[in-house]
């Protein structure tokens, strides 16, 4: 979504929205756009990259059954399903 200029706020903000919605136990936001929202939305858990993302999944990996990735290959968020993925 780093295409979105000087709509990514907007944007990001509304996936953040529609995700309160959602009865999941936990949702993990990665990127300096979803981090930005952090103290908004203290009920998620966010990160500036993938790497403390894994560490975090690492220790929670025993108690998850499903995990959805979604956005910007900028990120690098490929690394986070080739880590679990085998």
């Amino acid at each position: 979504m780093k295409e979105l200029g000087d709509q990514s706020d907007f944007f990001h903000m509304q996936i953040i929205e529609l995700a309160t919605k959602l009865n999941l136990r936990k949702i993990i936001f990665i990127g300096d756009e979803f981090y930005k929202f952090k103290k908004k939305f203290d009920k998620f858990i966010f990160y500036k990259n993938y790497m403390p993302a894994i560490n975090y999944l690492n220790t929670e990996i025993n108690n998850i059954k499903n995990i959805f990735v979604m956005g910007s290959r900028l990120n690098k968020l490929d690394k986070i399903i080739k880590q679990y993925v085998r």
